[in-house]
């Protein structure tokens, strides 16, 4: 009983290992289409997810840089300089990689503009997230556990004659 509460403490430290993007600047871009994104302000800092300590390589038009993320699995990265106007901008972390264009306009205050789209239908979405394996492990775990105690029970009054 012991061993199926440390496994049920232990599944609830899961964390998500996806490459995300989730501000440019002080803006969210959790929810948008940011494929083209203006962005008018200083020069803004780029946040986002990956796996714990994982190495994310931001390319901005031809210049590569990199950043580790913490152990919570937060990046940000602020580019020395950016250019006014569209630069190609690429994320990536091991095999995943975010691409988007950038328009730059320079000015004190900051706005994000960036094109709305659809949410997506279930169909169409990715079969993300481990739950689903560990809900099914942790009910076999619980059925193996309640069928062993009902064949002890049985097996004793077997024994017992009774």
């Amino acid at each position: 009983m012991l061993l199926s509460m440390t496994f049920l403490l232990r599944v609830s430290c899961v964390e998500a290992y996806d490459l995300t993007l989730t501000n440019i600047g002080s803006v969210s871009t959790l929810g948008t289409d940011y494929s083209l994104t203006s962005y008018t302000g200083g020069v803004p800092t780029f946040v986002g997810t990956a796996s714990p300590s994982a190495q994310v390589s931001v390319k901005i038009k031809t210049l590569l840089s990199s950043v580790v993320a913490s152990t919570s699995g937060v990046w940000q990265f602020v580019p020395s300089s950016l250019d006014q106007g569209d630069s190609l901008i690429v994320i990536s972390s091991g095999t995943q990689s975010i691409t988007f264009t950038l328009r730059f306009n320079a000015t004190a205050s900051a706005t994000l503009s960036a094109v709305p789209t659809s949410l997506p239908d279930e169909s169409t979405l990715p079969s993300v997230g481990v739950w689903q394996y560990y809900i099914l492990a942790v009910g076999i775990g619980f059925g193996v556990f309640f069928l062993g105690r009902y064949g002890r029970k049985r097996m004793q009054k077997w024994e017992n004659g009774d």
